[in-house]
């Protein structure tokens, strides 16, 4: 969990020492500031390595207060399976309501025994966040930025733990440790594809690809139940972000030898319309990317269904959309008719 480090209090211990040599005055920064560049520069080179360290030390800690939380999990209930993906090293949360009980017990867990970041006295913490605030009276632009931001990690990462915690998603059943294997396999294939530049021999793999997340996405063959675990794996996963990719790819909407990347432009459309479906999570990420898809109304790709799927139910993004905006949907009404 801690790896050599066992316990939090080995790296309580190395976070003192490291933050007692860091620790320094107003008088000593101006005595330090008094000598030649050099040794001023040795300092400053030395000040920066032992906030690197720091940084270390404290993402050991919340990597290890992660295990600890997913060890509890396990014990809590061994009828599911985990899996790790992205940057924070565990997948969103997908609780279903039989195990919500369990993540709660888990979170209160997480309350009493981490109550802050660190483990040591309110008095102890207000010493650490001074030192730091201290390392920006060096005449270093470098040194500074790296202490202001410890001080903002120094009070986030008890919620930094809570946040991951809450991005735990249980494979209860086999046909989501299924969907995980499949969409994991076939997003891979994609990214190569993407990666080595699009082809027409890769235009069948990327369709039938596509025609399988669709089926995904949806409870239904008809779309109008949206599957909302499938729709957080691909979010986890993101594949919405793959096949922005894709629709980046020049198309003339001209050309016959054009008809097989429009039918993975129309797919591409499709997919985003059900994986935004009833999910305000989504429909956040995919707000972003409106003034991109603009560029295909009126070409007959179907834009207009993902986009008022992305603008269903989203009163934020509702409140946000502007008079051009509106402008534009009401002039394609007028010159595209129904189909845009």
């Amino acid at each position: 969990r801690y790896g050599l480090l066992h316990t939090e209090q080995d790296l309580a211990d190395i976070e003192h020492g490291v933050t007692g040599v860091l620790a320094t005055s107003k008088e000593a920064v101006e005595a330090i500031d008094a000598t030649p560049l050099e040794q001023r520069q040795s300092v400053i080179v030395c000040k920066m390595q032992l906030c690197h360290i720091l940084k270390l030390i404290w993402d050991k800690r919340t990597n290890g207060r992660l295990s600890t939380a997913l060890e509890f999990f396990k014990r809590e209930q061994q009828n599911f399976s985990m899996y790790s993906l992205g940057k924070s090293g565990v997948l969103e949360r997908d609780v279903p309501k039989d195990e919500q009980k369990i993540y709660e017990k888990v979170k209160n867990t997480l309350k009493h025994e981490w109550r802050d970041f660190n483990t040591s006295t309110p008095e102890e913490f207000g010493q650490i966040r001074d030192i730091l605030l201290g390392l920006t009276l060096y005449e270093s632009d470098t040194l500074a930025q790296l202490a202001l931001e410890l001080i903002v990690k120094l009070f986030s990462q008890s919620m930094e733990v809570h946040d991951a915690l809450a991005q735990v998603q249980l494979l209860v059943t086999q046909e989501n440790v299924r969907t995980f294997s499949l969409v994991k396999e076939r997003q891979a294939k994609l990214r190569l594809i993407l990666q080595d530049g699009l082809d027409k021999k890769d235009e069948p793999i990327i369709i039938d690809t596509l025609t399988q997340f669709c089926a995904m996405c949806s409870k239904d063959a008809q779309g109008n139940v949206p599957h909302n675990e499938n729709q957080r794996i691909f979010r986890n996963f993101g594949v919405h972000e793959d096949i922005m990719r894709i629709l980046h790819t020049p198309f003339s909407n001209k050309l016959p030898e054009e008809q097989g990347l429009r039918e993975i432009f129309l797919l591409s459309y499709r997919f985003l319309k059900l994986f935004v479906a009833d999910n305000a999570e989504n429909q956040e990420l995919m707000v972003r990317h409106q003034k991109f898809m603009l560029q295909h109304m009126g070409v007959k790709l179907k834009v207009a269904d993902t986009m008022a799927e992305i603008f269903q139910g989203n009163k934020v993004a509702c409140i946000q959309a502007s008079n051009n905006l509106l402008t534009f949907y009401v002039n394609l009404c007028i010159n595209a008719g129904k189909f845009p």
